[in-house]
C-alpha cells in the first residue's frame, strides 16, 4: 500500500481527534481506566481505509495516548497494553460493509488484549492473584 500525503494527513487528524476526545472522560470506574469517545475516530479510519491503516492509526494513537496520560506497572505493558490493544481497533477495517459489526469487532479486539495482558500485570502487582490461582479460581475473575 502506498501512503499518500492525503492518507498520512487523515491518519494524523484521526490520531489528534482521538487524543482530544480521550481528554474528555465520561466515566472513571473505581478499578481504574476511563470511558471516553477516543476510539470513535479510529473506527472511522479503519472502516474508511481498511485494516492495515486502521491498525497503524490505532498503534500510533495508543502511542500518543501513552505520551499524554501514561500509566503502567510493568515495562512490557508499555508496548502490549497501549500499542497492541489500541491497534486491535483496526480490526474494524475487515468489516467495511457492516459498521455495527466493525465497531463490535474492534471493541472486542481491544478488550481481549486488555484482558489477556492484564493477567501478568496483576500477577506481578497483586499477591491475592496468586492466592486465588492456588485456591482454584480462574485468573479471568481478576482481569
Amino acid at each position: 500500500m502506498r501512503f499518500s500525503v492525503k492518507l498520512i494527513a487523515e491518519i494524523g487528524m484521526m490520531m489528534a481527534l482521538s487524543a482530544v476526545l480521550g481528554l474528555f472522560v465520561l466515566y472513571r470506574p473505581p478499578q481504574g481506566g476511563a470511558v471516553t469517545a477516543a476510539m470513535l475516530p479510529l473506527f472511522v479510519l479503519a472502516i474508511r481505509r481498511g485494516p492495515l491503516v486502521g491498525v497503524l492509526g490505532g498503534v500510533l494513537a495508543g502511542t500518543l495516548q501513552m505520551a499524554i496520560d501514561p500509566f503502567f506497572v510493568h515495562p512490557i505493558q508499555v508496548v502490549l497494553d497501549y500499542q497492541l490493544a489500541w491497534g486491535a481497533i483496526g480490526l474494524a477495517g475487515f468489516f467495511k460493509s457492516w459498521a455495527i459489526i466493525a465497531v463490535i469487532a474492534g471493541s472486542i479486539g481491544r478488550f481481549v488484549f486488555h484482558c489477556l495482558l492484564s493477567m501478568p500485570i496483576i500477577a506481578v502487582s497483586n499477591k491475592s492473584f496468586e492466592v486465588s490461582v492456588l485456591s482454584g479460581r480462574s485468573p479471568f475473575c481478576h482481569a
